[in-house]
């Protein structure tokens, strides 16, 4: 019986979580890969919980979503990762972290359900650069593996909601160099998303959820107004007030969802409101299904 059994038989089916060590490496201090380590022993403390455990992402499914020369470069230690280094234990992490997204992508398509995938901010790798920490675009792979394995269908449209408060031109940059307008919508901080109001535009988007055939949603929490990287616009009532809409949204809609950590930086805080966000995540989920019978 394998690692994805064991979670059938045993995990609450409302949700589900993707984790395996291999997304935070060992002796990383930088709370960027320290995070998802960190994020799965806080929940982990107190209950029981079996996680989906991922394949790495192959090279073949990354370049779906990013140029073929930029991949090769970057695996094979001849182009900078998104840390601006060639240390391979980053661009392995990297791969974990696009595999984790395609397997809770899988699942959540599988059984119309939300599903987290523990890893940090991916939203700035452009189709042949990483930057801002990000190697790879896992939201933009996931998507790409969906379609290619025909997990979504001719027509349906997905849904990127990047709650980072860091700029997300790498999915924007993608998106335009495939041509995929049509079948992706980026929503992100410099593209679409009214920073003077952001709560108030996601309700109104929320009613509209369920024209989405998938929705993956970047949590990020480096909009946190004490963050040392971030714009400090947001208060935690505020990210709390965010999740909840995305959740209660899809969760009721029974639209598939898909949330990763996304960014955040402060050294205590932030693993803390990725806590917050997973029992959001939780609640919402479990009203949906009492309220729908």
């Amino acid at each position: 019986m394998n690692a994805r059994d064991l979670y059938r038989e045993r995990q609450d089916p409302r949700i589900g979580i993707v984790y395996c060590p291999q997304l935070s490496p060992a002796g990383e201090q930088f709370i960027s890969l320290r995070k998802a380590r960190e994020f799965w022993e806080r929940i982990t403390h107190w209950s029981s919980l079996l996680a989906i455990a991922p394949r790495q992402a192959t090279t073949a499914q990354l370049k779906l979503a990013h140029e073929a020369a930029y991949v090769e470069g970057v695996t094979s230690g001849r182009c900078p990762n998104g840390f601006g280094s060639s240390a391979p234990h980053l661009t392995e992490q990297a791969r974990w972290a696009c595999g984790a997204m395609i397997a809770a992508t899988e699942h959540a398509l599988e059984r119309r359900t939300g599903v987290c995938a523990t890893v940090s901010s991916l939203a700035q790798a452009g189709w042949n650069y990483g930057a801002g920490f990000c190697t790879f675009n896992g939201l933009l792979v996931a998507e790409r593996v969906a379609r290619s394995e025909g997990w979504l269908g001719h027509g349906d449209t997905v849904l990127i909601y990047d709650g980072d408060a860091s700029h997300g031109g790498g999915c924007v940059d993608i998106i335009q160099k495939l041509g995929i307008e049509g079948e992706v919508r980026y929503l992100g901080r410099d593209a679409g998303i009214d920073m003077s109001d952001p709560i108030g535009q996601l309700r109104d988007l929320s009613k509209d959820v369920g024209a989405f055939a998938l929705v993956l949603y970047q949590a990020g929490v480096d909009a946190y107004s004490f963050d040392p990287r971030g714009p400090g616009n947001l208060l935690k009532v505020d990210l709390e007030e965010r999740d909840r809409v995305i959740f209660r949204a899809c969760a009721t809609a029974k639209v598939p969802l898909v949330w990763n950590l996304g960014s955040g930086c402060h050294e205590t805080a932030s693993v803390i409101m990725h806590e917050s966000t997973w029992k959001s995540f939780k609640s919402e989920y479990r009203r949906a299904s009492r309220v729908g019978g």
